[in-house]
């Protein structure tokens, strides 16, 4: 007959300091995996932001006069439209974020409200 050794159990007070240095090891690698995401999302956020050229600017606005049949009721286009539109500006990208239909949405906002204040002081014959 063997004769077999009782298994013996570290004391509490090794267990309890191995359950603290597992946690501080778990704080620590979800600390860093946090820190690393908040960097990935902040380097993707920078670098998408839109940067127009005077080149670019000018492309987008030739093309939309040439497509100004696809402009809606409200004197927007749709963003089929403005996707079309930054395929074509896209050889003359320089800077910042690569131009995507919404940004191209957003660039015509700014510009089409100059043009309707240009155009509205046009026609009541204002020159200020």
């Amino acid at each position: 007959m063997t004769s077999q050794t009782p298994h013996r159990y570290p004391p509490a007070e090794d267990l309890q300091h191995q359950n603290r240095i597992w946690a501080g090891i778990v704080a620590i690698v979800i600390s860093a995996q946090c820190h690393i995401l908040m960097m990935a999302q902040e380097a993707s956020s920078h670098s998408e932001y839109a940067h127009w050229t005077d080149k670019e600017a000018e492309e987008y606005v030739l093309y939309l006069f040439a497509n100004r049949e696809k402009v809606g009721e409200t004197g927007n286009f749709k963003i089929t439209t403005n996707n079309e539109a930054a395929a074509h500006i896209a050889p003359y990208w320089q800077q910042g974020g690569r131009k995507t239909g919404k940004m191209c949405e957003t660039k015509w906002t700014g510009v089409s409200y100059v043009w309707y204040i240009i155009g509205y002081r046009a026609d009541k014959g204002s020159h200020s």
